[in-house]
């Protein structure tokens, strides 16, 4: 029983600073990240990142913009949390996403979802799959009286881009 006790206690005295170090280092370690894989003509601002107690992370804004194709996207309330899974490593949520792109406005309100890979773990077989509650635009709210709808994008770093939407009625 001293065995085993005297095991768990230098256990957590040896990953305490490996949490403390985690919880620190990983917000920039993600913005420095981030901006290296940006494609080009692409810039990206990040608000306030905290990390949890599960090193979960709350980004309270994200404004991402390709200059080159007229695009910008901005993330409002993304929380990130990590799974214990290799083909499933993390689930997320975004309070509101807005797309730009011409003269068009889009907005997603309350996504949830998952990051997942597909075949091997490069970055091109990522797929981000999950919900979400409402897709509106400037002029009206284009999709409205469903109780779910369901996303799948693939290929978010791949040329080739795929994007499946699911409603169970509408």
């Amino acid at each position: 029983l001293k065995f085993f006790i005297y095991t768990i206690s230098l256990i957590i005295l040896l990953m305490l600073p490996i949490y403390a170090t985690a919880r620190i280092l990983l917000p920039e370690w993600l913005k420095s990240q981030i901006t290296t894989n940006l494609p080009n003509n692409s810039v990206i601002q990040f608000g306030e990142i905290k990390t949890n107690a599960s090193l979960g992370l709350s980004i309270s804004s994200l404004f991402f913009e390709n200059k080159s194709k007229s695009f910008s996207i901005i993330f409002k309330g993304l929380f990130f949390f990590p799974n214990f899974s290799v083909n499933k490593p993390a689930t997320f949520s975004v309070n509101e996403i807005e797309v730009f792109s011409n003269k068009n406005k889009i907005k997603f309100l309350k996504l949830e979802g998952s990051v997942l890979f597909d075949k091997d773990f490069k970055k091109e077989n990522l797929i981000l799959s999950g919900d979400f509650k409402s897709l509106n635009s400037d002029e009206k709210n284009i999709i409205s009286n469903i109780s779910k709808i369901s996303f799948i994008l693939k290929g978010i770093f791949s040329e080739e881009k795929d994007l499946n939407f699911r409603a169970d009625n509408m």
